[in-house]
């Protein structure tokens, strides 16, 4: 049984299955590091309704914001920082349309997290900032010494300087195509 829920963008709604494993052990994983470090300055939501203007309601997958802009019924205002594990059936809707939305709306930051192959981009002011890829033990063994040298082992942000979390962490017991 596929269980399904909807989105509402530019006006129409668009239905959506439900995440499958990888993206809710990458969620988990990301909101236990997130709120184990931000509790105490920021709101970590997972899935809060986020109103964008009268014509777009999203569930983006993790949020950072400010207490004071979240509502009983969602978030009206823009946070700092909104996360979308991306999924198949989700990966062109969050990479363009929710993309410029997010912008437009405000937020300063804005991860996509590719699960099922280990890589995160993270984007500030619509620019690339980074591309962070994990790469597993036996992968990194098969790597020359050059590439070593350019693997990158932690996320970082480029708004929240404190934040800076381990890809072996992001994707622990996330299986990896």
């Amino acid at each position: 049984m596929d269980i399904m829920y909807a989105e509402i963008l530019n006006g129409i709604k668009v239905k959506m299955s439900r995440p499958k494993l990888n993206h809710i052990k990458a969620t988990g994983n990301i909101h236990h590091y997130l709120y184990s470090q931000f509790r105490e300055k920021y709101v970590i939501i997972i899935e809060p309704n986020l109103y964008i203007g009268e014509k777009d309601l999203f569930f983006p997958d993790l949020v950072i914001c400010r207490e004071e802009i979240v509502k009983e019924d969602g978030i009206y205002e823009p946070p700092e920082l909104i996360i979308e594990i991306l999924s198949p059936s989700t990966h062109n809707k969050d990479k363009q349309y929710k993309f410029h939305k997010y912008f437009d709306f405000g937020v300063k930051e804005y991860w996509l997290v590719e699960p099922n192959s280990g890589i995160v981009d993270i984007y500030a002011d619509r620019e690339l900032w980074d591309t962070f890829r994990y790469v597993t033990e036996s992968d990194y063994k098969m790597l020359s010494d050059d590439q070593k040298e350019d693997i990158k082992t932690h996320v970082k942000s480029n708004v929240f300087p404190d934040l800076e979390l381990k890809l072996e962490d992001v994707f622990y017991k996330v299986k990896i195509i």
